[in-house]
Formats: structure tokens, C-alpha cells, sequence
């Protein structure tokens, strides 16, 4: 396990990067990556302000050259409303500093071609093999649970259980249950 287990939350400072505090693991993967580059940045430094009342703040400020071509930097996982709007008026207001915005697709490839390189990556998505429950608790030497029945099938069973049948001649009426209710029905009325 490493120094700094941050998988499991999104929100926090990073001890390997900084005090500052990041609002998402792509953030603070991201401000990983500019560092490990040789990129000089700074995490949210200057708020600006629009017309209208809005304002926007921008995740990084980049100090020196980098890849986009760009002086700021948006990390976008999840579009909330009026997030593009901000971006537009940014680019409109403030054309001479030029934005990038990270979204989904691009933030993938850079986890895919540096995730590995750099240590205490936050990786999006689990990297382990799938397998079905019963293999799973074979590999660790447990028996498999038993299946359950549902809700609607304990129902059912209360329901068979407290009502009372009618028998009729005909085989077509007669009630039907299924055969791993029978052996619960059985089962419990005799422990009774």
C-alpha cells in the first residue's frame, strides 16, 4: 500500500502533491501530471468576474510552456448547468489568455499513456479481472453463498403459507409452486 491510499475519495488535499485541496481525483491528477511534465502551475489562483453577476474560476493557471498552448486550464468530468456558458464567456471576456478544457475522452488517453508512469494515480475505474461469485470465493477458499430468495418470491411464500388451498379435481386448477418454494414450504413446517 502506498503512502497515500486517495482512491476511495474525491475531494481532500494530496500529500504528495501539495496542501492546497483539490475538488476531484481528476484535478489532482491532472496537477500529478503537470508536475510530472516540468509544467509550473498553480491549483484555482483568480477568480474572474462577467457581467450578470457570474463569475468563473479556473482549475490551473500554467506558468510556463506546455502542450496546449494555453495559460488556463479546466479539468470537466461532469457538465453541471451553466458550466459551458461559463467557459464561453471566458473565452469571449478574456481572449487573450487562452483556456483548454480536459474533458472525458482526452483525460482517458492521458490516464491510459501516463497513469502508469506516475505513482499515487488516481485511477478512474477498477483494473481487476471480472469473475462470477462462485469463482471469486473459490479463489479464496469459502464456500459460495446460497442463493436467496427475492422479496417478491417471500411473498409469494407467505402468501401460499396462509391462505388456504382449495383442492379441486382438475389438475389444470390445482395451484402450482415452484420446486425451490416447495423445499423452503417444507422445510420451514416442519421446524414449526
Amino acid at each position: 500500500m502506498s503512502t497515500l491510499d486517495s482512491s476511495h475519495f474525491h475531494q481532500g488535499p494530496r500529500v504528495d502533491i501539495g496542501p492546497q485541496e483539490f475538488r476531484s481525483g481528476w484535478e489532482a491528477n491532472i496537477a500529478r501530471l503537470l508536475t510530472f511534465l516540468g509544467i509550473k502551475w498553480e491549483y484555482e489562483p483568480k477568480r474572474f468576474f462577467f457581467p450578470g453577476g457570474i463569475h468563473y474560476l479556473p482549475d490551473f493557471h500554467l506558468k510556463s510552456s506546455n502542450p496546449w498552448d494555453c495559460e488556463w486550464l479546466e479539468v470537466k468530468g461532469l457538465w453541471r448547468r451553466g458550466d459551458k456558458a461559463k467557459c464561453k464567456c471566458f473565452m469571449i471576456f478574456y481572449a487573450d489568455q487562452p483556456l483548454h478544457v480536459i474533458v472525458k475522452q482526452e483525460y482517458t488517453q492521458l490516464e491510459k499513456k501516463y497513469g502508469h508512469l506516475i505513482p499515487n494515480w488516481e485511477w478512474s475505474h477498477k483494473r481487476r479481472k471480472k469473475c462470477s461469485r462462485r469463482q471469486t470465493c473459490k479463489s479464496l477458499r469459502m464456500p459460495a453463498p446460497r442463493m436467496q430468495l427475492s422479496k417478491r418470491w417471500q411473498r409469494r411464500r407467505v402468501i401460499i403459507l396462509s391462505s388456504p388451498v382449495k383442492k379441486s379435481s382438475s389438475p389444470q386448477n390445482s395451484l402450482r409452486v415452484p420446486q425451490p418454494l416447495k423445499q423452503n414450504i417444507f422445510r420451514n413446517s416442519s421446524t414449526t
